[in-house]
């Protein structure tokens, strides 16, 4: 109880002063950070939204090119977030995210996470703020959705299913160069996408 109220001030006091910073700053950008409902996404479909769907179309609504991002933070402010670094005073959480009316959607990240599990991060919580802003579900299927939308923005399977046809460490460890994320997160990738026997994964 004592680290979560802890990290519950620093966020509020980080978001005062973004708060009144952004009242001498014109931040203005015709870009955003959409939310989708999945109800209203599917129409008169019966396929529902999947996260891998919500990142794809993500991907293609920014027109990211295909492969790695090459910068999550500046990818988030080009399209309408502030990424601002804390102090949690723990390892136990890397990031947490808010969407506020007048203001950009925050994204508050644990200055002591690893560079590579920072871009997992960030997408993650992008996932939560892309998908459950309208849609609340338990918190176990939200974090799964969010991760699973976490690997589909960062590994499209289109592109990373070519590059997993053998897996081991030394072909993780090359991919972990190209793609800027952690082993695990490729590999976690692999079984979502059922490219690993569970026994590999």
């Amino acid at each position: 109880k004592k680290v979560l109220a802890r990290i519950v001030a620093e966020v509020n006091i980080r978001r005062l002063h973004i708060t009144q910073l952004l009242v001498s700053y014109d931040w203005k950008t015709n870009a955003f950070i959409p939310e989708i409902d999945p109800d209203e996404y599917r129409g008169r479909g019966t396929k529902s939204l999947t996260p891998e769907d919500a990142a794809r179309h993500l991907r293609e609504m920014w027109m990211l090119p295909s492969g790695p991002i090459p910068n999550m933070v500046e990818l988030l402010e080009e399209n309408g977030g502030i990424v601002i670094p804390c102090d949690f005073g723990t390892d136990l959480v890397d990031a947490l995210s808010q969407r506020i009316e007048g203001l950009p959607v925050l994204f508050f990240v644990n200055v002591d996470a690893p560079a590579d599990r920072v871009r997992h991060t960030l997408a993650h919580e992008l996932g939560h703020m892309v998908l459950h802003t309208v849609t609340v579900k338990s918190d176990e299927e939200m974090e799964d959705e969010a991760d699973a939308f976490a690997g589909a923005f960062l590994l499209p399977a289109d592109e990373i299913k070519p590059q997993l046809r053998r897996f081991d460490l030394r072909q993780l460890a090359n991919l972990k160069l190209y793609w800027k994320v952690s082993m695990a997160a490729i590999a976690v990738r692999a079984s979502r996408l059922e490219l690993v026997t569970p026994y590999q994964s």
